[in-house]
């Protein structure tokens, strides 16, 4: 018997405006080596000074994760030496981390511990292109928090549970955007196999892992890898792997036989600084509901269904635009929902839109839904519609104005004229069969105008012409 053991380590790009040390924008996307400045680039004399709000959003990681936080700031020198690393050392902590002793739960009911969480700074990008390299320091310097479970998984599905929900955490409190196939969002994962469930085995780390997905294909892979080579009495090699997600494999980079002396010192340039303890408590109290509380409410508050709850946190601007609706104008949560997921969603699935065309703040979207629902705009209209509105490219009150004037009036009381004249026989049958007569002269405006009249306004206009 086999006793797998699994333990992650996730570095997370924060979302500040500058980097952690230094003026510079954290803009990676800008052309190269457009977003540096001295300190990015180690010039002799620079003095780092942290970026508080990198600091505030560490803080606030610690606290939605359980975690202590440290009453004092402190930052030490990592020493290595690569072509991406200018200073030849990484500002990071290692002697006091910003937050210990942490959990977060998921799906199964489980608590995974969290050992600590640190602040630090990012390297610079390699980029190679016919087979030389050449280095963008954009990304030098970007604010970072590593995250470091303890060893206590013993699945891929409970390895990718605990990364989904740190994930959803870190998106859903406007930490990070998280997106893993851009980087923002980095696993190191650490398997070791054993055939006592009390003791570790030998362990073996995978690499910069960049999907969810991925992290359970690793994780499984590495798994059967490992076990194939204790059956056949063969040692296991403490190493660092990397991830194939062309051909679903692992494969070695580089052997692990000691711990790696990074030479650790204080970081001389930055002092220590204390931590108040209002601010952490300011931090606390300004915290929304987690996602788990958030599902929670949705289903208790509005009668959601488990499935669109789901689809709701699969991308974090569908919670919001949801509350915008229900909580701000008191819509009808199922009917907003339904929108969000089957609408909106669709228009997602397809590619017609891209989940990032989904703009902030929502008013545009809002105000649409609000007339949709007061019937000032009918609902082939307000789906055929939806593309523009969510991505902000037509203004929806002139839109309003324009479908809800006279002149849509005068059209449609001309039309229901003309079907009166054109069907005497329906007329005689008024006070026999109203509502016959009702539906029937409603679904001829239906079917003249191809669904674009709204019932209401067709309904209050007729009833005005037959006095009922």
């Amino acid at each position: 018997m086999f006793y797998p053991t699994i333990g992650i380590e996730i570095h997370c790009e924060t979302k500040t405006q500058t980097k952690m040390f230094s003026s510079s924008l954290s803009d990676v996307y800008a052309p190269n080596n457009t977003n540096i400045n001295e300190i990015d680039l180690g010039y002799p004399g620079m003095k780092p000074q942290p970026n508080l709000v990198g600091v505030e959003l560490a803080i606030k990681t610690g606290i939605a994760l359980n975690m202590s936080i440290a009453d004092t700031l402190e930052f030490d020198r990592k020493h290595y030496f690569y072509s991406d690393l200018p200073k030849g050392f990484q500002i990071t902590q290692f002697s006091k981390h910003i937050g210990v002793d942490g959990y977060i739960e998921i799906e199964n009911g489980s608590k995974i511990g969290i050992s600590h969480i640190q602040i630090e700074e990012d390297t610079a990008k390699q980029n190679v292109k016919n087979g030389k390299i050449s280095i963008d320091y954009n990304r030098a310097g970007l604010p970072l928090i590593e995250i470091v479970s303890n060893a206590e998984m013993h699945n891929a599905e409970e390895a990718m549970s605990y990364v989904k929900n740190l994930k959803s955490i870190l998106v859903f409190l406007n930490i990070s955007d998280a997106q893993m196939e851009k980087g923002q969002l980095r696993c190191d994962v650490n398997v070791s196999i054993s055939t006592n469930k009390n003791t570790l085995g030998t362990k073996v780390e995978i690499k910069n892992i960049n999907s969810i997905k991925n992290v359970g294909l690793a994780i499984n892979y590495e798994i059967k890898r490992q076990t194939k080579l204790l059956e056949n009495q063969n040692f296991i090699i403490q190493e660092t792997r990397k991830w194939n997600d062309k051909d679903n494999v692992t494969a070695g980079l580089r052997e692990k036989t000691d711990a790696v002396d990074y030479k650790f010192i204080a970081e001389g340039n930055i002092m220590p600084l204390a931590i108040d303890k209002d601010w952490v408590e300011q931090i606390r109290h300004s915290l929304p509901l987690l996602p788990n509380q958030a599902k929670e409410e949705l289903r208790i508050k509005y009668d959601l269904k488990s499935e669109i709850i789901e689809v709701l946190f699969n991308n974090d601007l569908f919670y919001k635009l949801f509350i915008s609706c229900v909580d701000v104008k008191g819509f009808n949560a199922q009917d907003i929902a339904n929108v969000i997921v089957f609408q909106i969603g669709k228009l997602i699935n397809k590619k017609e839109i891209a989940p990032e065309d989904i703009e902030k703040p929502f008013d545009n979207f809002v105000s649409f839904v609000a007339n949709w629902k007061k019937d000032k705009i009918s609902t082939k209209v307000f789906k055929e519609n939806i593309q523009s509105i969510i991505t902000n490219k037509v203004d929806w009150s002139s839109f309003i104005e324009e479908t809800n004037n006279d002149d849509e009036i005068l059209k449609i009381t001309a039309l229901l004229k003309s079907k009166i004249d054109e069907f005497p026989n329906m007329m005689e049958q008024l006070n026999s069969r109203p509502e016959r007569v009702f539906k029937f002269f409603i679904g001829q405006v239906m079917k003249e105008t191809k669904g674009s009249a709204n019932p209401k306004l067709v309904s209050s206009i007729l009833k005005n012409l037959l006095n009922i």
